[in-house]
């Protein structure tokens, strides 16, 4: 029986919002008789072979079973080469774990070719027990890929390496739980100025890049800390963010960034216009929650509690509503200018500030405040913001401690 038109508008729109599709997967399971499971076996080869024989159709699904799976590749630098057109798929992310032996180096995952979906499992790179200490849990690039319920644990270097040699493009990562990564969480790069379309949905990153105790604590809240330290999740390229809980900062270490990248490397032009939504970051008196270096962000919903700089502002444009910052050891608000020739501006709409020890807006042109509550403030700097004419206040409220 045909659909009617009605029917198949709707299906063609369905197909359409679709972040990826592998056009004609096929979903039937791939045994995997030959797998071990025990964490002990080299369960490598059999998996290699499950994934060439998907290759081979041109398109497939691999299923895991539940199991502990440990990944051998010898002396190569990476253990799973994905080929594009292929899922990889466990029966649930506390069920399934590959894991890296403990004498291997490299990646654990590797996508270089895009086309490919990775789903229901954990990915364990064992860092603490690995001889080599170097390579991503999960690294990819291409277009057309979706990272969903998946858990990246104890990375060596990047928990996800995204577009880190040439670019990415309609990524889809989302319910994913990313803990104790060597280097950044999450890191997207903007290789040849193309990485676009990257949406990062209901992630949780849970402790990240070591801190550095030779680190000065004069050092936090310069424009080098905020550009070139650690970050738990660390976005160049056109990238938007719903749902992201950042739990612990380092000293000298970044919550979520919006990178301006270098316009001559790797890294290309930087998150200009990046979107971010529903944004939790914890920490303990250290780093920088929220990193904004690229034109143009925009941030809506933010609870911030207890970090060194809460919003770090470098853009000459950026905007933020819809927050609550709660206990800055440095300031709530560090604004500086990375090119002094541009006129920079910054919009707050309906953000509570709490014990906020101060806001260091003296490099900014303008900030215009709307609806914002100042509250516990360790010194009277809300007559200073009231006073000086690049600042406008709309419905703003200052207890006593905030305003003389």
């Amino acid at each position: 029986q045909g659909f009617s038109r009605r029917e198949a508008l709707t299906l063609l729109a369905a197909v359409a919002a679709s972040p990826v599709l592998l056009r004609g997967v096929s979903h039937a399971q791939s045994t995997g008789s030959t797998l071990v499971g025990d964490g002990v076996a080299n369960d490598l080869p059999a998996l290699e072979k499950l994934l060439a024989t998907a290759e081979a159709r041109g398109e497939g699904t691999v299923k895991l079973p539940a199991g502990r799976f440990l990944l051998n590749p010898g002396s190569r630098t990476t253990a799973i080469t994905m080929p594009a057109k292929v899922r990889l798929e466990g029966a649930g992310r506390d069920l399934t774990t590959l894991v890296m032996a403990p004498a291997a180096q490299g990646h654990v995952i590797n996508a270089p070719y895009g086309l490919i979906q990775v789903a229901d499992l954990t990915i364990d790179g064992n860092a603490a027990n690995r001889a080599g200490r170097t390579g991503h849990n999960l690294r990819f690039e291409g277009e057309q890929i979706l990272i969903e319920r998946v858990r990246v644990a104890n990375s060596a270097s990047y928990g996800i390496a995204v577009g880190q040699r040439r670019y990415a493009k309609n990524v889809t990562i989302r319910d994913v739980e990313i803990v104790n990564a060597g280097n950044d969480g999450l890191d997207v790069k903007n290789s040849l100025n193309q990485t676009a379309n990257i949406s990062i949905n209901n992630v949780v990153v849970r402790g990240f890049a070591q801190p550095d105790p030779a680190l000065p604590k004069a050092r936090i809240g310069t424009r080098d800390d905020a550009m070139r330290g650690k970050a738990a999740v660390d976005l160049r390229g056109e990238c938007e963010v719903r749902g992201l809980e950042i739990i612990g900062l380092a000293r000298g270490r970044s919550g979520l960034r919006f990178r301006q990248g270098e316009a001559g490397g790797l890294n290309g032009p930087g998150a200009h216009g990046g979107k971010a939504s529903n944004i939790t970051v914890r920490g303990d008196g250290e780093g920088s929650a929220i990193v904004i270096a690229a034109r143009g962000v925009t941030l809506d919903g933010v609870n911030v509690r207890n970090t060194a700089t809460m919003l770090h502002i470098l853009a000459d444009r950026a905007s933020i509503r819809n927050g609550t910052l709660r206990g800055a050891s440095l300031a709530a608000i560090l604004a500086r200018k990375l090119d002094p020739s541009k006129s920079s501006t910054l919009e707050l709409q309906s953000v509570s500030f709490t014990r906020p020890k101060k806001l260091a807006l003296g490099e900014l042109d303008s900030v215009r405040f709307v609806d914002c509550d100042f509250n516990d403030c360790e010194a009277a700097f809300g007559s200073d913001l009231l006073d000086n004419p690049r600042f406008t206040l709309t419905n703003c409220r200052f207890d006593r401690s905030c305003k003389t």
